[in-house]
């Protein structure tokens, strides 16, 4: 592994190496109030919200909810299914197996 593929890993390792490499920082994105409520008003879930600000679905989300705590009254976005179609296929399989067993 050549110097510039090395990955640093801890503080101590940066400091010995004189310099952060393998260490990619990201650029803040400073987004206004006015301009996230906005935003959210014409979202309708946080993926959208945060692709339209250029931000994480996570600051999205706790952004939202510092809002909320305040008393900002934001609408609210429906939550993920999760598991759905795995549940219903997966039931689904059974069921077609059991009929399988039934009729040998």
């Amino acid at each position: 592994m050549s110097n510039s593929e090395k990955i640093v890993e801890t503080k101590d390792e940066i400091k010995a190496e004189g310099k952060a490499e393998g260490i990619v920082k990201q650029k803040r994105t400073t987004v206004s109030m006015e301009a996230f409520l906005d935003a959210h008003e014409e979202s309708n879930s946080y993926d959208d919200l945060a692709k339209e600000l250029g931000i994480t679905r996570a600051s999205a989300y706790a952004r939202s909810l510092q809002y909320r705590n305040r008393g900002v009254n934001l609408k609210k976005f429906p939550r993920k299914k999760k598991g759905g179609t795995i549940k219903q296929d997966a039931n689904a399989y059974l069921a077609k197996k059991r009929e399988q067993q039934e009729s040998v």
